[in-house]
């Protein structure tokens, strides 16, 4: 998809990005796949080659689910054949569970038997903000974010993790269980272009990635020469038992007039009887916009719904005969409401007082000494 900026772009030369063209789209997006096989040869039988394959997309708040299972044979557990994500905007969830497999052939080889299973689940959501206000060019948006990753039904690590031997094969094995996950937030400022060099191909113009937060990590059950790390991964041998619980920061200062991709995904492959479970949340109530900000979400205005807290001090000073003055910094534009809390164990808040920002630092006095403890808070919109 060819992007075209609104304003000049500062280009400069890359060799990686983690630009993808669904991140243009604001929307909700959901995969979920599968595949299973095997190929043996067997006394006294004809030979077998069997596959069995599934894929689902969803591109609203459904969730994207297969089950694939092994052909002909009896299922236990369908559960431990399935691939399933779900996105929202701020929130996704994705999850994989296969099952274990392996190989064995025969001395002379004449007889063979070797399967093999692989699942992912990938959850992505896109909304796309622009920013007004005096603070664009100088105020700073953070997104707190977290994840939460499980592999704790992960198959063994050492041992034959329950496998039968058949006598019929003088090599037997388990395949090498692996899993892939990765959980990232990321801004992209779509009015700001770099060039992305790309081996064998085609240089590509991308949009310039300005903050981002993220967990990568992928393990398997024994290290082997084809099972080779890709950056930013590394590998962790028998790590299935290590969660993930992570949480961080995005931050970025918006320019004027530019838009930002803002994007929150979940990606995990796994094989051969890796389970792994991954969620990821940004704390839409913690996105926290500079003095001067104000922000325009194509999500919001397309019904969803989430909230945002404005970095304004509000200073609390008590005179001799006990009242109390609130001050703030207010900018053009903006509507400034103190709200209060009495007594403090209240479950809602009282709009106490409204301010129309005009640039001033501004004042609200509160001279009720009737009440021995108070709480106030400035809501910003």
């Amino acid at each position: 998809m060819a992007l075209i900026p609104n304003h000049p772009v500062r280009s400069e030369v890359i060799d990686f990005s983690w630009w993808d063209d669904r991140y243009a789209i604001p929307g909700l997006y959901s995969g979920a796949g599968g595949g299973y096989t095997r190929d043996a040869r067997l006394p006294d039988e004809d030979p077998i080659s069997e596959s069995s394959n599934d894929f689902s997309s969803k591109t609203n708040q459904e969730p994207a689910r297969v089950r694939v299972f092994p052909p002909g044979s009896d299922i236990i557990d369908p559960n431990v054949f399935t691939a399933r994500a779900q996105s929202d905007f701020g929130q996704n969830h994705a999850e994989t569970r296969t099952i274990i497999t392996g190989y064995g052939e025969s001395e002379n080889r004449q007889f063979f038997d070797d399967r093999s299973h692989s699942m992912q689940a990938e959850s992505i959501w896109a909304d796309q903000w622009t920013f007004s206000g005096a603070g664009v060019g100088s105020g700073t948006v953070a997104l707190s974010a977290s994840f939460e990753v499980d592999f704790s039904n992960s198959p063994c690590s050492t041992g034959d993790c329950g496998q039968v031997s058949n006598p019929v094969f003088t090599r037997q094995g388990l395949r090498t269980w692996w899993y892939r996950v990765f959980g990232s937030i990321r801004v992209f400022d779509l009015d700001q272009l770099d060039t992305l060099l790309q081996q064998d191909s085609d240089s590509i113009d991308v949009p310039r990635e300005v903050a981002s937060f993220g967990v990568f990590q992928q393990g398997a059950n024994e290290d082997r020469d084809f099972f080779s790390p890709i950056e930013p991964f590394t590998v962790l041998p028998n790590s299935r038992l290590t969660p993930i619980h992570s949480s961080g920061v995005a931050s970025f200062v918006p320019l004027a007039g530019h838009r930002y991709a803002v994007i929150g995904q979940v990606n995990i492959q796994s094989r051969e009887g890796s389970d792994v479970d991954a969620s990821h949340t940004l704390s839409l109530n913690q996105v926290l916009v500079g003095q001067g900000l104000r922000l325009n979400s194509v999500a919001s205005t397309n019904g969803a719904q989430f909230k945002i807290r404005a970095d304004t001090p509000l200073t609390i000073s008590r005179s001799a005969n006990n009242v109390m003055t609130l001050s703030f910094p207010s900018a053009a534009g903006f509507t400034y409401i103190v709200e209060i809390k009495n007594p403090l164990l209240a479950a809602d808040w009282t709009p106490f007082a409204t301010r129309v920002g005009n640039g001033t630092v501004q004042s609200v006095t509160d001279s009720n000494t009737g009440e021995s403890s108070r709480l106030y808070r400035l809501r910003v919109q």
